[in-house]
């Protein structure tokens, strides 16, 4: 726990020294990447990242071969307990998602971030979970290849019974089919329909119960996923056609950061995956990056793909907030750090540098894979910081 607290925290860190620098940050002058701004927000900018914003929307719409479920069904399907449509902005939000603007061109329906059309299937893709957006008051900041705080757990959950409940539910049905058929559509046509919707149903339902942690003390909540063993499952399981090959996915990480990936000679957060390269094998597959391709394949399969298995003053003048998700408690003495504290606010504390500690989702570190533990805030001879000492590493650190 302690490292996936870290990156999250430093990633902010890194953050809250270009909060307001010109030079590194720019205001998005009539919000080209049409991201919706919450209802405090006033402003959103993004970082010098060395790509434009027609790059950047490309990452958010690129398809990579996932297929969730048909496009026009989830443009057009319900909440489970609610007419309320799946990609309404206030659901957006609460699932952790950065909900986006209809652009007529690439994304008439104002799908998040990293949702997209593959051909007929709504699908994932990098950007739906490494595009992060932090808030300060008025002003909302863009961050591509950052930690997003998407539940992806809860999103899954909640798909999969508004499948349900549409095939079950004759009203919700009945908008459903009139939406995604229209209203001239004959019985046959719609009973066809309400049969695949099932299918689909019980077939989302099995993903989540191979993958899924199995009693909420274990879910995932904002910003983590077990995406190890949810690509395990999928290879051993469903593209090996063993439908009892797979364990729990009850090891969720926080999703790292992207931008310097190609640096590290391995990857993830074990370093289990080298990244390899064969300029040889560039003449058959079309790049050197192997390693890389062979990586981006597994992901891909993880998240649905398919395979033939045949701006105000400067950060250390803004007021902090009560929060617990930031470094000032990191380098304090395990025994010392708080041990639960809320998940899913967007909302940043610059002095403290973390998140506001509030959000829906409740994180205890005494349940098994959430510690936080390690890192222990001594001084090189064995003496614990005192508060002043906390507070001069944490405005070193913010320089770095």
């Amino acid at each position: 726990m302690p490292i996936r607290l870290l990156v999250r925290c430093l990633t902010a860190v890194a953050i809250s020294i270009l909060l307001v620098g010109p030079q590194n940050c720019t205001a998005q002058i009539g919000n080209p990447r049409n991201i919706v701004l919450g209802a405090t927000t006033n402003q959103i900018h993004t970082l010098a990242q060395n790509w434009s914003d027609a790059e950047a929307d490309w990452f958010y719409d690129v398809p990579q071969g996932s297929k969730l479920v048909p496009y026009d069904w989830f443009v057009n399907l319900e909440q489970p307990d609610t007419p309320e449509l799946m990609r309404a902005t206030a659901n957006i939000v609460k699932l952790g998602y950065i909900p986006r603007k209809a652009d007529p061109s690439q994304n008439p329906f104002g799908l998040p971030v990293g949702f997209v059309r593959d051909d007929k299937h709504l699908g994932i893709t990098c950007a739906a979970c490494h595009t992060g957006l932090i808030t300060h008051k008025t002003n909302a900041w863009l961050i591509d290849g950052a930690p997003a705080l998407a539940d992806f757990e809860t999103f899954l959950r909640q798909l999969a019974s508004a499948l349900e409940k549409t095939a079950a539910d004759s009203a919700k049905f009945d908008r459903f089919a009139k939406r995604v058929l229209g209203a001239t559509a004959t019985n046959v046509e719609r009973e066809k329909l309400k049969k695949e919707v099932s299918a689909i149903a019980a077939f989302r339902k099995g993903y989540n119960d191979r993958n899924s942690s199995r009693s909420p003390a274990k879910a995932y909540g904002p910003g983590r996923v077990d995406a190890f063993g949810a690509i395990l499952n999928e290879v051993s399981s469903t593209f090996a056609q063993l439908p009892t090959n797979h364990l729990e996915a009850d090891a969720p990480v926080s999703y790292p950061f992207l931008w310097d990936t190609p640096q590290h000679d391995r990857v993830q957060w074990n370093g289990a995956a080298e990244n390899k390269k064969s300029k040889l094998l560039s003449l058959v597959i079309g790049t050197e990056h192997f390693g890389a391709l062979g990586r981006n394949i597994g992901e891909v399969l993880g998240v649905f793909g398919t395979l033939d298995a045949t701006q105000e003053g400067t950060p250390l003048q803004f007021k902090g907030y009560p929060s617990s998700i930031n470094k000032d408690s990191l380098i304090k003495p395990a025994a010392k750090r708080v041990s639960k504290f809320k998940l899913g606010s967007r909302e940043f504390d610059p002095i403290k540098v973390g998140f506001v500690d509030d959000g829906s989702f409740g994180f205890d570190t005494a349940q098994t894979g959430n510690k936080n533990v390690g890192h222990d805030g001594y001084a090189p001879n064995g003496r614990e910081y005192s508060e002043d000492e906390r507070k001069q590493l944490i405005e070193y650190m913010k320089t770095l």
